[in-house]
């Protein structure tokens, strides 16, 4: 408990700092700060976690194995709990007096790719490896309903930047948690969290953000039908079949000489877009 505890304290403090970098550093120079930070206090807390203190807990981790139509539905749920969440913000906007912004502004390709990379990718697989796969595990014995909450709330508190968002994120991670605890596999939350980061990459980046901020006509609209299909979904999701049995975060050995190469190559060449989009 104490374990868990400090971890996530320096998580959150890792995060903060991430968040207080110069605004003017080269674009590139500024997502290899927040990558490695990302990396930094989720994916390596997970590992001192699992791993390092207190002995090995790397049994603790949800490894259930997901069939293709569970996976299809809960990265579906991903992507659709924009909806209830960005209503959820506003609504709690609202009741405080706070005026929601409407992201209209469209982003180039270079800065949206790498955005994708970090946000979409590398972040849900680092910050669920954290939050479910190691905090939600560590907490459990204290009580699924209790763990669950203690885990939502930290969540908020590293990603949130007011009231409003507080309230969506701890939404958001209630989710991410009750489809680990339902599916008992981590890759179920890192799906979601993919789809929900990259539905909202996608829509800013296409110039869309504004039919999910405020209350226009459209935008009360389009956010309704899309709790509906959200609701629908979840239901699509929670009774899917598991395909049983449990799936390995690494097979096989080390990597070999061209498979280095190759991840070498990838990693220069985003670092090559980033400096000539940044």
């Amino acid at each position: 408990m104490r374990s868990a505890l400090l971890l996530t304290l320096a998580a959150c403090l890792l995060t903060l700092a991430a968040r207080l970098l110069p605004e003017k550093l080269p674009h590139w120079l500024g997502w290899l700060l927040q990558t490695g930070t990302t990396i930094a206090a989720f994916g390596g807390g997970a590992y001192l976690g699992l791993c390092v203190l207190d002995g090995d807990h790397a049994d603790v981790v949800p490894l259930g194995r997901l069939s293709r139509t569970q996976m299809l539905w809960i990265s579906l749920l991903g992507v659709l709990s924009v909806c209830p969440v960005s209503l959820a913000v506003d609504l709690i906007g609202a009741a405080g007096g706070a005026k929601a912004a409407a992201s209209g502004a469209q982003a180039q390709p270079a800065a949206l790719a790498a955005l994708l990379l970090k946000s979409a990718v590398i972040a849900p697989i680092c910050e669920e490896l954290f939050f479910r796969g190691y905090l939600l595990g560590a907490l459990k014995r204290h009580g699924v309903l209790r763990a669950s909450a203690a885990v939502s709330l930290c969540f908020a508190l590293v990603h949130a930047g007011g009231l409003g968002e507080l309230t969506g994120y701890v939404l958001l991670s209630l989710l991410l948690c009750l489809m680990t605890l339902r599916t008992q596999s981590l890759l179920a939350p890192v799906l979601m969290h993919m789809g929900y980061n990259a539905a909202l990459i996608l829509l800013g980046g296409m110039g869309l953000g504004g039919l999910f901020a405020g209350w226009s006509l459209a935008a009360c609209a389009v956010r309704l039908a899309g709790c509906a299909a959200f609701a629908a979904v979840l239901r699509r999701a929670y009774t899917a079949r598991s395909a049983g049995g449990q799936f390995e975060l690494w097979e096989g050995g080390m990597l070999s000489r061209r498979e280095i190469a190759a991840l070498a190559a990838a990693g220069l060449l985003v670092l090559a877009v980033l400096i000539t989009g940044g």
